[in-house]
């Protein structure tokens, strides 16, 4: 499913405890979630203390062979400065090969500050072959301060 493409590093905090979450009932293949982590960890006080150290909002979309993520996050707990991300996602099941691909972007400074932003790109494909999948990946990561661009493929 293309929920593991939108699950990348960068979108999620090294640790997620203290969190509740809710998922709505599949609609004609559309699907909501919401969660809130709220375990105080690396809380930046100076950006506003609700207690919420992060919110998370999701719709998806997987119907047949189509499936579709848009997902949207708010950080409130980093140790230096607040951060928000967005992604979209999108795959395709051709029954033995399923492609897939993302799309993240951090503005580490909501409020202006100075910070590293960061644009995430991602494609995979694999393919089945009974009980064996072959998987090919790609990620680029293009920072804005250059010693924070990365590549990865598996």
């Amino acid at each position: 499913p293309v929920t593991s493409w939108t699950n990348c590093t960068d979108m999620a905090p090294a640790r997620t405890g203290s969190s509740v979450a809710y998922t709505s009932p599949n609609m004609n293949g559309f699907t909501a979630t919401v969660a809130m982590v709220v375990d105080g960890g690396n809380r930046n006080t100076s950006v506003g203390d609700d207690g919420v150290d992060s919110a998370h909002i999701s719709l998806r979309y997987s119907n047949g062979p189509l499936s579709v993520a848009l997902a949207a996050m708010d950080f409130d707990s980093q140790v230096t400065t607040a951060s928000d991300m967005w992604a979209v996602s999108a795959g395709y099941n051709f029954g033995n090969f399923y492609v897939g691909a993302q799309y993240e972007d951090r503005d580490a400074s909501p409020d202006g500050a100075t910070a590293d932003d960061a644009d995430y790109v991602g494609i995979g494909a694999k393919a089945f072959f009974g009980n064996n999948t072959v998987f090919v990946s790609y990620g680029d990561r293009d920072s804005d301060t250059n010693s924070e661009d990365r590549k990865a493929h598996v």
